[in-house]
């Protein structure tokens, strides 16, 4: 199964904070995801010029497709750049990974930047200036983009622009493609809602969520989330932290367990889980062996800073996914 992905192209900012006070003094709520504008970016910059960083390529989708490709899944990602540095890193890695890319250029806005303050424990909040990621549009996209892929992948961070979000609906079913969404971030659900509702239940084949976004998008605990979303895509997944993640296609339900590692930074967990969860469902394994992938992948990213593992640790992946593949 080959997939294709549309996202932000965005730089991961990643400051680590010993206290939630910085997020008070900003106005942001922890665990959300808060859009800056071009002022608020140049105030936001200030404002982190003096505390230490790890820059990495991100973007929720984009770490969802180098993910996949460091598992040898044949995968494609959509996304407009800036024509700068960051730019030509951002496609680097891309094209290290494995990843088709096809990252549109534009020199109206630099490259996005997503400011990432990780909590001691692991939560992450976010200050992202979309840049030029912003301005891809419905008119960027062709129908060849679309072609010969089995299943295409949309972050919710695109629910700014309902054009956009509505063309990939209309190419993905025009060639056939499955519909992924993850819904990514819950005030996005909240925000979006109402044109939300009504796009999964027409669109969306699989969808992935955690507690707090089914809850947004529900107003239900995870189980009963879990149950009202499947029934209107057919395949939904939620994920509830440390204790995994809750799946159910039709009449069939699982429950599969996290892996107990302490995280360092959980950017990318979501990410990375809907990796190693769609891997499994291109091999066609089961249920739960997919959420099992799911989550192998996610205790691995938050062993680390930012949404990139040192490339030895693939190696120890596939070997515990061979281990996997057996009880298939």
């Amino acid at each position: 199964m080959k997939v294709l992905g549309l996202g932000s192209a965005l730089i991961d900012l990643l400051i680590r904070i010993e206290s939630d006070a910085v997020l008070d003094e900003l106005g942001f709520p922890r665990g959300s995801m808060q859009l800056v504008d071009d002022e608020g970016f140049v105030r936001l910059s200030a404002f982190v010029s003096g505390f230490e960083s790890v820059i990495a390529p991100g973007g929720s989708a984009c770490n969802t497709m180098r993910a996949m490709a460091n598992l040898k899944n044949d995968v494609g990602f959509i996304a407009k750049a800036g024509m700068d540095s960051y730019a030509d890193m951002y496609y680097d890695e891309l094209s290290r990974a494995g990843v088709a890319s096809r990252l549109i250029s534009t020199c109206e806005k630099p490259t996005g930047v997503a400011t990432t303050f990780v909590s001691r424990d692991g939560e992450r909040t976010f200050g992202t200036y979309l840049g030029a990621s912003m301005l891809l549009d419905a008119d960027d996209l062709e129908d060849d983009m679309f072609e010969g892929y089995d299943c295409f992948y949309l972050e919710s961070y695109k629910l700014v622009n309902y054009p956009l979000v509505l063309r990939t609906a209309e190419l993905a079913r025009q060639k056939g493609l499955k519909y992924a969404l993850d819904l990514g971030s819950y005030n996005m659900v909240e925000e979006h809602l109402d044109f939300l509702k009504p796009f999964v239940r027409e669109y969306v084949d699989i969808l992935f969520a955690n507690e707090e976004e089914a809850l947004a998008y529900t107003g239900k605990p995870p189980r009963r989330a879990l149950d009202e979303m499947a029934a209107e895509v057919g395949l939904c997944v939620v994920k509830v932290g440390e204790k995994g993640a809750l799946i159910k296609r039709g009449d069939e339900y699982v429950e599969v367990s996290a892996f107990p590692v302490t995280p360092l930074d959980t950017t990318g967990a979501g990410d990375f889980f809907a990796a190693g969860f769609l891997h499994g469902y291109a091999h066609n394994y089961p249920l739960d062996v997919c959420g099992r992938v799911g989550a192998l992948l996610a205790s691995y990213v938050i062993r680390y800073m930012g949404p990139n593992l040192p490339g030895e640790t693939w190696g120890e992946i596939k070997e515990q996914l061979k281990t996997m593949e057996l009880c298939v």
